[in-house]
């Protein structure tokens, strides 16, 4: 009958006989053990006992698996000092804080024992760092980081100072400014492979003496230039240069030229040129081709080559002659207010007005800029006749004014120049005026 709990036979009588047994049997519960048949059932026997000792898990039983081990998050203790706390997880018993064993120290082994908490050996021979950027190949010796060999910090640049910075390590600093040899002369500079470097050149420069000009570097030195011209120009200096003083110039007694041709001898004196005045009278020229020139008081003084203007009574000016049949008056005005100082010659009788008037000699130069110039006054009559002005150049004639008749009734000024004639001259004013007054005044022959 498939029942494990019968013991199944067949009697000839009665056919199959299936009989209860006692044997064991399982009763499909997997939380049972040791099930037995009875009455031809198989009865549970004791329920399994479900504990794996493990506080990290809750235990429990199946029916169709059997124990079932559920890990939980319960305390526990681990049973060493090296966690400062435990707690389950995953099934286990796990440290959840460890204790902080280290020192501080790297030359010393921090280790943790469970039972004594804990423990610190000192170290000797492993690597460490001193802290110290001066040093390496820091090593442990009984518990102490010592550095050893200092690094070397040669960047091998003549331009750089190399030093070590215990926190920064090598530093190089730039040492090219400190190439100065302070000499103007040379172009200094740094180079890495020679370090500072001194090369001359030409360029301008002060050689700290005032006696030269345009000083000039070279081979290093600065080299004076030009000598500085003290020169003032006057004859009657020495000129030198004192280094120190610069330009001096010392008073002499030289022989010297004080362009007037009215002195000499000529000398220095106190720096001047001072000339001894030339006799009055002593001929000179003022480069002027109008005049006649002479020393006075020591000056060349021009005056015109003639010139009358009649002021002084009775007598002509030295040189001019003046004749009138009827008399020729001096510083005379006629009634003429104009000309209150002129020559005149009248006749008051009804006769004739003639007058002549000559000056002396004169020499004029082909080219020069003299200028005749002269004031006339020929008031006549029915009779008024030739009134003419000629000049005498050795045996030429040359009328340089001609009226016949009356001018009128005053004074009339005429201007002739003389640029064409040379040799020597004399001027002649000849007036026939008939009945009325005939005058001459402000005659001047030169400059105009």
């Amino acid at each position: 009958d498939s029942n494990v709990c019968t013991d199944d036979s067949c009697d000839k009588a009665t056919g199959c006989v299936n009989a209860p047994n006692t044997a064991s049997c399982d009763d499909g519960n997997a939380c049972t053990k040791d099930d037995v048949c009875a009455s031809g059932t198989c009865t549970a026997g004791a329920p399994i006992v479900c504990n794996d000792s493990n506080v990290c898990t809750d235990d429990s039983c199946d029916p169709a698996t059997g124990c079932i081990y559920t890990p939980n998050t319960a305390s526990c203790d681990g049973g060493s000092v090296c966690w400062l706390a435990y707690g389950c997880q995953n099934g286990s018993c796990v440290g959840s804080s460890p204790l902080d064993c280290d020192d501080g120290n790297q030359c010393s082994l921090d280790v943790c024992n469970k039972t004594i908490g804990c423990l610190h050996s000192k170290q000797t021979g492993t690597p460490c760092n001193d802290g110290n950027a001066c040093t390496t190949v820091d090593t442990c010796a009984s518990g102490a980081c010592t550095g050893n060999t200092p690094p070397n910090c040669d960047d091998a640049n003549a331009c750089t100072l190399d030093s070590c910075d215990n926190v920064k390590g090598c530093q190089h600093t730039d040492t090219s400014a400190s190439c100065s040899d302070g000499n103007v002369c040379t172009d200094d500079s740094c180079e890495p492979s020679k370090g500072c470097v001194f090369v001359n050149n030409t360029k301008p420069c002060d050689d700290k003496s005032v006696c030269t000009t345009v000083d000039t570097c070279a081979g290093g030195v600065c080299v004076g230039g030009s000598p500085k011209s003290c020169d003032d120009g006057n004859l009657c200096t020495d000129d030198s240069c004192d280094t120190l003083k610069d330009c001096q110039h010392a008073n002499n007694t030289a022989v010297c030229d004080d362009a007037n041709q009215c002195t000499d001898p000529d000398a220095c004196a106190s720096g001047t040129c001072k000339g001894t005045p030339k006799a009055d009278g002593a001929a000179c020229d003022d480069g002027k081709s109008c005049n006649v020139d002479s020393c006075q008081s020591g000056l060349c003084v021009g005056a015109p080559f003639a010139s009358a203007n009649f002021d002084t009574d009775g007598q002509p000016p030295a040189g001019w002659t003046a004749f009138s049949a009827a008399g020729v008056t001096y510083n005379g005005s006629q009634g003429y207010t104009s000309k209150p100082n002129a020559l005149f010659s009248h006749n008051n009788v009804g006769g004739s007005a003639n007058m002549t008037v000559t000056s002396p000699a004169f020499a004029l130069l082909k080219g020069n800029t003299a200028v005749v110039q002269f004031d006339i006054l020929n008031i006549g009559g029915t009779n008024s006749k030739l009134t003419t002005v000629i000049l005498n150049c050795g045996s030429s004639q040359t009328v340089l004014y001609s009226k016949n008749g009356p001018q009128g009734s005053d004074w009339l000024h005429f201007a002739y120049a003389l640029d064409s004639f040379e040799g020597v001259c004399s001027l002649k004013f000849s007036v026939n005026g008939g009945m009325g007054p005939l005058g001459l005044d402000s005659i001047v022959i030169g400059c105009p």
